[in-house]
Parts: C-alpha cells; sequence; structure tokens
C-alpha cells in the first residue's frame, strides 16, 4: 500500500524532555544501561536516566540504529529513536515528520524531535501510545521509514515479538524494585560500535 497523504494514522506528538536531550540518554553499553537479556539481534536494557525504563535496541548492516523502549518517569511514553552516522545533518530543536509503514499497512504519520547521546550522535525520537502501533509491529516482518517521500531505512523486526515481552517483563521486574532496581552486569557487546557508514545523508538539504 503506498503512502496516501491525509490518509495515514499519526503516533503521538510530543516534546522531548530537556534531560533527555541535554545530556541523560545513553547509548545501549554506557554506564547507565545495563542488560537485561539478548533476543536474537536485540538487546533488552534498562536506562537509570529514564527511571529504569526498559528498551530494546538493535543495530542493522548499514549502520542504521533502532531502539523501542518505556520512557519510565511521569507521564510513561513509549517511544522509537532511530539513527546511523551518516544522518550528520540532523539537527537539535528541528520537526521531522516521518511516515512508518509496516509491511503494507497504512502507514503512520510519526512526527519526530531530535535527541543528542552523550557521545554526540544524534537521532530521531518519536513518541507513541497507540497500543495498535505496537500490535502492529510485533505481527510485521519489515518496517519502513521514509522522509520527504524518501525511504531512508527498511529494517527487519525479525524477533520483535520475543524482545517486545522481554521489554514488558523487565518493566514489570523494574517497576517491582523501584527503589532501587539493579540489573545484570552490562553487556560487553556494544551494538552501536563501528557500524557501516551510509554512503548518503537523506536528511541534508
Amino acid at each position: 500500500m503506498g503512502i496516501m497523504l491525509g490518509n495515514q494514522r499519526r503516533l503521538a506528538a510530543g516534546v522531548v524532555a530537556t534531560a533527555l536531550i541535554a545530556c541523560s540518554t545513553t547509548m545501549a553499553a554506557e554506564p547507565d544501561s545495563s542488560l537485561w537479556r539478548n533476543v536474537d539481534a536485540w538487546q533488552v536494557r534498562t536506562d537509570s536516566t529514564l527511571d529504569n525504563g526498559c528498551f530494546m535496541a538493535t543495530t542493522y548492516d548499514e549502520g542504521t540504529f533502532l531502539r523501542i523502549g518505556i520512557d519510565a518517569r511521569q507521564p510513561r511514553n513509549a517511544y522509537l529513536m532511530i539513527g546511523n552516522p551518516a544522518w550528520k545533518s540532523l539537527e537539535e530543536g528541528k520537526d521531522y515528520k516521518l511516515i512508518i509503514q509496516l509491511d503494507d499497512e497504512t502507514p503512520w504519520d510519526a512526527p519526530a524531535q531530535v535527541v543528542t547521546f552523550s557521545r554526540g550522535s544524534r537521532f530521531l525520537y518519536v513518541i507513541f501510545d497507540e497500543k495498535g502501533f505496537i500490535e502492529e509491529l510485533m505481527r510485521k516482518q519489515a518496517m519502513i521509514v521514509k522522509y520527504n517521500e524518501t525511504q531512508v531505512a527498511t529494517l527487519s523486526m525479525k524477533s520483535t515479538v520475543a524482545a517486545i515481552k522481554e521489554v514488558a517483563n523487565c518493566q514489570q521486574y523494574a517497576d517491582s524494585r523501584r527503589d532501587p532496581f539493579k540489573a545484570t552486569a552490562p553487556s560487553k557487546v556494544d551494538p552501536l560500535a563501528s557500524p557501516t557508514v551510509l554512503k548518503s545523508d537523506p536528511f541534508a538539504h
């Protein structure tokens, strides 16, 4: 199903917390992120800067990084982050109107903002609260991400059912040990280490 303007579903638009942008967001294997479990190519981890919110993250062969998780602060939000070292033109404070399509389903409008990790890498951050999106994500084989009618990423959704279930298990455990939550030791594997950089930046003007 092609993209039809005015006929997409819309993921929630929201303001990214200042702390998340300034200094608190962490990459998957940094000290503030602890491994819960590996599920195929996904790492399920906790992020202490998001009140021990759990997330799943993976890096694809072309260097694109995908993270889906829970910001456990109040009010709670589910979020998706996507980035690639080649997307150097991403600007903090700028809005990016992404389109996300799962297999041949009706596309989702996905308003995104830019967050900066402590290493300086920038990623697109999308808030969502629609149960339909996560249910659809679990059932489908591929995620297609578009910007300005340009396809910027096609990502396999292999093992998302098991990974999302582990995120839920992780969050339930984190909530039960709120003061404090101690996960297993951080993984030695960094899913963002030495990625293959794309040849072009689809977000450059």
